[in-house]
């Protein structure tokens, strides 16, 4: 039986579901929203009334320009990430790596190929030499930072600075610039995602809002979106101060050719549970 109750307060809380249009993938949850929203732009046309004076339209047609869902997206993991940056995302297995290369300068930062490096074996390239991280280096999960007072780069330096002044007696020791001291290193890491961004088209997403109405003794209000194809997102909190950073997802809802038949849409459609 169709509901005929007219008082209906609506509070509506829920999950969005989403895949790629054309996957074979069931839809899964996209993580937590704290808005969604979906706005209709129209124009109006209007045919002037010229029959009689004092003007009015004699006819008006307004026409649908477009329908765009947006959300706030609470959970910045990977796959919402590279779905709003246009990017391609990569799962990369825990392994190690062996001589590693990099050139090692005070104050300055070594960067590994890999991120969050453990059980770090640093040597110095030209004696293999394994150099301490105590009172060198510190391991970051960027890679490895040198300390400015760090014992063997300055003994490294005054090595090369020695050899150079043998090379260039007529030359100020003041003007020597050390280009560094080159190191490998050995470590392990674990795993981690990758997004590469701006790599692909925009993607063509199909949504669901499993909604329940807290108004409303969490009557189910359920969603459909046949056909959403995502903007970029307008912007990114890398650092956000006192509040939770959260994803700006916008796309506008495209016609879905494939829903056919009388009265059936091909842009959206809406449940609504019966109340008691």
């Amino acid at each position: 039986m169709l509901s005929t109750r007219v008082f209906r307060p609506t509070m509506l809380a829920g999950i969005i579901y989403g895949r790629e249009v054309g996957s074979t993938q069931p839809m899964q949850q996209l993580g937590g929203c704290e808005e969604l929203t979906l706005a209709i732009d129209e124009t109006k046309i209007n045919q002037a009334n010229f029959e009689s004076s004092g003007g009015g339209n004699r006819a008006t047609v307004y026409r649908i320009n477009e329908m765009t869902l947006a959300a706030k997206l609470q959970d910045l993991n990977p796959i919402n990430i590279a779905r709003t940056l246009r990017g391609l995302h990569t799962e990369v297995a825990a392994s190690t790596v062996v001589d590693d290369l990099g050139t090692a300068l005070p104050g300055g930062l070594v960067r590994t190929a890999h991120i969050n490096p453990t059980t770090v074996v640093v040597r110095n390239v030209a004696t293999s030499a394994v150099i301490a991280a105590a009172a060198n280096y510190e391991v970051r999960p960027e890679g490895l930072w040198w300390f400015d007072d760090s014992a063997a780069l300055a003994t490294a330096r005054a090595a090369d600075l020695a050899t150079w002044e043998a090379a260039n007696p007529t030359l100020d020791p003041a003007d020597y610039e050390w280009p560094g001291l080159p190191i490998e290193m050995d470590y392990a890491y674990n795993g981690y995602d990758v997004i590469e961004t701006l790599t692909r088209a925009a993607p063509i997403m199909e949504f669901m809002f499993a909604g329940m109405n807290e108004a409303g003794d969490d009557a189910a209000s359920i969603t459909d979106f046949w056909r959403v194809q995502l903007s970029a997102t307008k912007g990114l909190n890398l650092i956000s101060a006192g509040s939770f950073s959260t994803l700006d997802v916008e796309g506008e809802v495209l016609k879905d050719p494939t829903k056919t038949g009388a009265a059936i849409s091909k842009y959206m459609r809406k449940r609504m549970a019966t109340p008691a």
